[in-house]
């Protein structure tokens, strides 16, 4: 209570740490906010300027070395709470219709390539993100990548992903950071249909 933690405010962080937080019987006004960017994170973990942060990989890992600081949280705490998903202007999916379903088949490819052979494309992914290939793999520890059949139920109109939405909207309005009249998006699982077919 009462400690500084440090939180990028456009992001899933403020969600992240709300959820940390109900655990221990606390909420986001039981700590001071403060909104830095995550590449700032570490170092201000490692002088002082904050008690906490909320940050993702390679950021955390970052952290971690540079303020030798320690995991008190992470998403595998909440199962099934945070995605990461493909976002498309809803003015473009009409002309974006058959784009779509290829991309989203040629995701599935990459998936099923890494399966097959783990350690080259584990290296070309930890280079991308400036980490060896051990690092990289560290950091994706707790990540799943749900094959596109299973996606299509996540993705439904009212499945989880869209509820998860409504409670990180929740958080966005008690920090006042999006109106309580801002829409949310929809949630459509038609380009995976299509790519299923």
């Amino acid at each position: 209570r009462g400690k500084r933690v440090g939180v990028l405010q456009s992001s899933l962080g403020p969600f992240l740490l709300s959820r940390a937080l109900e655990r221990e019987g606390m909420s986001l006004a039981d700590v001071k906010l403060s909104n830095v960017p995550l590449t700032a994170m570490p170092a201000a973990l490692a002088r002082g300027d904050l008690d906490a942060a909320t940050l993702f990989p390679p950021y955390s890992e970052e952290a971690m070395r540079q303020a030798r600081a320690t995991r008190l949280f992470d998403s595998s705490r909440i199962p099934g709470e945070i995605f990461d998903i493909l976002v498309v202007d809803p003015q473009q999916m009409p002309a974006l219709r058959d784009t779509l379903p290829r991309l989203l088949r040629v995701w599935q490819a990459a998936h099923e390539l890494r399966r097959k052979e783990p350690g080259p494309t584990t290296a070309v992914m930890g280079r991308r993100e400036h980490l060896s290939a051990a690092a990289f793999r560290d950091a994706e520890g707790g990540l799943r990548y749900f094959p596109l059949v299973e996606q299509r139920s996540m993705l439904a109109p009212a499945g989880p992903l869209a509820r998860n939405l409504q409670a990180v909207r929740r958080v966005q309005q008690q920090l006042r950071l999006v109106s309580p009249s801002s829409p949310l998006p929809r949630v459509t699982n038609e380009p995976i249909t299509a790519a299923l077919r």
